[in-house]
């Protein structure tokens, strides 16, 4: 199966590090599809992407300053991405 895709000036997307997050408790949420669907089409496009749960971090009280190891993590592949994709209902307002 061929998709025509028109030239929509994405070309400057190739290669770029794109990270997703999401942070549903459940297995089959709407978010978690919404994202697997955006890192498809992100990557048809050329782009990298890395997923990265927010269910894995500890909540504020939990840990003492940043020293967990998914802190760490989502710390690390934020400085190495170019770009951020989140969950719209986790915004901050």
């Amino acid at each position: 199966m061929h998709i025509a895709v028109p030239h929509l000036g994405w070309a400057n997307l190739n290669r770029h590090r794109i990270l997703l997050l999401y942070g549903s408790l459940r297995e089959r949420s709407y978010w978690r599809l919404v994202k697997d669907e955006t890192g498809r089409l992100l990557q048809y496009f050329g782009c990298e992407t890395r997923i990265f749960d927010l269910s894995e971090l500890p909540l504020p009280d939990q840990v003492e300053g940043d020293d967990h190891p998914a802190v760490a993590e989502l710390k690390d592949e934020r400085s190495q991405s170019c770009r951020l994709v989140r969950d719209p209902s986790r915004s901050t307002a």
